[in-house]
């Protein structure tokens, strides 16, 4: 292993090579967050091109330069093409306040109820799929699957100089006649000839003493070239115009050109059509080595032509972007806690809608609530000032019964408490919040400790109270009740 990485925080990391994927695990943003070089340690080995979730990576001198954006939980994948072959880098950024197994139990919650994150700027590991929820990838997302393929293939026409032997060859034409092949033919036809007399103009001389007046002959027919290696030519061809025009297209595009030149230099080559290379290539009793490489042409072209689907997976092979983990925590959060109020799972794209309008959203005529807005029904004493303070808590809720209000914010971070939920940061965050609204109590929502529990630990003095509630990431969905006990202490 000859390719090395060199982390932000000094770090280096050797690289498998020849179409490995290397996992590079960090647990903080230190070692994550910045600069990164790709070299290599042999001067025998070449670095020819890059990488990083489909976008490409610059060159400085021999070497390779990314930066790398994991400030949260989540993975970034680079592909690099060397002399020594492809290495795939998986970079996983996996932080204390949101293991990312924790983050992927988050994902499936937050599917369930809204579908596929948007496309946005992080990125984690994403897969093909057909199934719901899923999206169309982006063409920086759909690259590495092609760069893969077309690295495989690489590899496979290497060795299929093993088959040359075992495919059907075109026919040139014909040229002269066969004599050989005539005069066994004169034997079972003899038709084909009639003795030669006086008034002949041609004839043929058939052994000692017979000579012939030819009526039909056999034309020699010469062979011509491979028609499967033809056939993989003109597949090549149509693939490399028709990947996408980014680099990681283009690094697609040089492997299969580097591809199309060893079958080239194989055999001699039948002319094959278009139409006539996909009946050759589908043929289903190939050699197993032909075959292979026709399975992967097939499934590249397949790909590139389809509208096909991907989704998140852990452990997938491809970069899926989303938005931020934090973002899509603080949804999760609030949507927890209108589960808890009530809500329905169905109705809740339609209260996020409304919960950002000055009027609010109703759950069942019991509640109305804001989320995420300066336009909420709850006063603050600076409204009225020259400095109004627009705070946007993530939600506030008004109880109709008693006219009573409930203030929650969520908070991606890890606490420094005993139970590790509370920290002092989104303490002091929430307690402007209590000040100016002139509220008592408070509640911050953070990844809970135990992913299929709720957990709570409260911090109080001087009649205030701010409570932290841990937010399972594998069943808040199915667990209301549990919240709503912990949210019911705490109106205001």
């Amino acid at each position: 292993m000859s390719i090395r990485l060199r982390g932000p925080s000094g770090e280096v990391f050797a690289v498998d090579e020849g179409r490995g994927c290397t996992k590079i695990t960090l647990t903080t943003t230190k070692g994550s967050l910045g600069q990164w070089i790709v070299f290599s340690t042999d001067p025998g080995c070449k670095l020819f091109g890059g990488i990083r979730n489909g976008e490409p990576l610059e060159r400085i001198g021999d070497s390779f330069v990314f930066t790398c954006a994991l400030a949260e939980t989540g993975e970034e994948y680079c592909a690099f093409l060397s002399s020594k072959g492809l290495s795939l880098v998986r970079i996983v950024l996996s932080t204390a306040k949101l293991p990312l197994a924790l983050l992927y139990s988050l994902l499936s919650e937050y599917q369930r109820l809204f579908g596929v994150p948007p496309v946005g700027a992080s990125t984690v590991s994403g897969v093909e799929s057909d199934a719901d929820p899923s999206r169309s990838p982006t063409d920086l997302e759909k690259v590495y699957d092609l760069v893969l393929l077309a690295f495989d293939f690489f590899k496979e026409c290497r060795i299929l100089r093993l088959d040359i032997a075992k495919h059907e060859r075109g026919m040139q034409g014909s040229a002269g006649i066969d004599g050989v092949e005539t005069l066994s033919a004169w034997k079972r036809h003899p038709s084909w000839y009639k003795p030669a007399g006086p008034a002949s103009k041609v004839t043929v001389k058939c052994g000692t003493a017979l000579i012939v007046e030819p009526l039909r002959t056999v034309p020699r027919r010469s062979r011509g070239g491979n028609r499967f290696l033809g056939a993989v030519v003109s597949k090549l061809e149509q693939l490399i115009r028709s990947v996408p025009s980014t680099t990681g297209g283009r690094m697609v595009a040089g492997l299969l050109q580097a591809g199309k030149r060893i079958v080239s230099s194989l055999d001699l080559l039948e002319s094959v059509s278009d139409g006539e290379a996909a009946r050759i290539l589908s043929v289903k009793d190939l050699p197993p080595r032909s075959a292979r490489v026709a399975g992967i042409l097939n499934q590249m072209d397949s790909l590139i032509k389809r509208s096909w689907r991907v989704g998140i997976a852990e452990g997938g092979r491809m970069p899926f972007a989303l938005p931020g983990a934090e973002l899509v925590f603080q949804k999760a959060a609030v949507a927890a806690a209108l589960l808890a109020l009530g809500a329905a799972p169905a109705e809740l794209e339609n209260i996020f809608h409304y919960a950002k309008l000055t009027q609010g959203a109703t759950i069942g005529g019991g509640y109305t609530v804001w989320v995420d807005t300066p336009r909420h029904g709850l006063p603050g004493w600076r409204a009225d000032s020259a400095f109004p303070s627009d705070y946007r808590p993530d939600l506030i809720v008004k109880r109709h019964s008693d006219d009573k209000w409930l203030l929650l914010d969520a908070k991606l971070r890890a606490g420094e408490s005993e139970m590790g939920l509370l920290s002092k940061s989104g303490v002091k965050e929430l307690q402007a919040y209590m000040q100016e609204y002139n509220l008592k109590r408070g509640i911050i929502a953070v990844p809970g400790k135990t992913p299929d529990g709720w957990d709570y630990e409260d911090v109080s003095g001087q009649n205030f109270r701010v409570r932290a509630i841990g937010v399972p990431t594998a069943s808040f969905v199915d667990s209301a009740s549990a919240a709503a006990e912990l949210l019911g202490e705490m109106w205001n």
